[in-house]
Order: structure tokens, then C-alpha cells, then sequence
């Protein structure tokens, strides 16, 4: 769970991304989008609102299948380790 404001600072956005529909389109959104099409996770989020204003997030992350079926099948290749 991480407040909205954290989230920002982490990611220092905190002043390129003001408003928070502009946060989540810009990076939330397209994290989750990023992730789940190169990678063996995937996340889901709720918003915790106070009033109508959302403050948190709550993230889930799960292995995502669909990417570990196909790396087992050999339709992709599996992640490069440095040697």
C-alpha cells in the first residue's frame, strides 16, 4: 500500500505529474502495460479513496502465464543472465 504522494516522490514525479488521472495514464498505466507484455509479472492495483479524491494505492502482483507458457514453449526466448 502506498500513498499517492510516496508513489511521486519515488518515481520523482512529483512535479511533472500534478494531477493524479495524468500520473496513472502516464505511469501507472503504462508501467502495468510495459510489464505485462515483456516480463513474467503482471500487476493489478486498487484506488483507496478519502472522499472522492484517490490517496492510495494497493498494488497485486501475480506471475503472469501467459509469458511462462510461452518461454516453456520456446516461442520465447528465456531471460539472459550476465556472465
Amino acid at each position: 500500500r502506498f500513498s499517492i504522494q510516496d508513489l511521486k516522490e519515488m518515481l520523482d514525479v512529483q512535479d511533472k505529474y500534478p494531477l493524479y488521472a495524468n500520473f496513472k495514464q502516464r505511469v501507472i498505466l503504462k508501467a502495468q502495460e510495459d510489464l505485462e507484455k515483456s516480463t513474467d509479472i503482471r500487476f493489478t492495483f486498487e484506488e483507496i479513496k478519502s472522499g472522492k479524491q484517490v490517496t492510495e494505492l494497493v498494488f497485486h502482483i501475480i506471475r503472469n502465464k501467459e509469458i511462462l507458457e510461452l518461454r516453456q514453449n520456446n516461442i520465447l526466448p528465456t531471460k539472459k543472465t550476465k556472465e
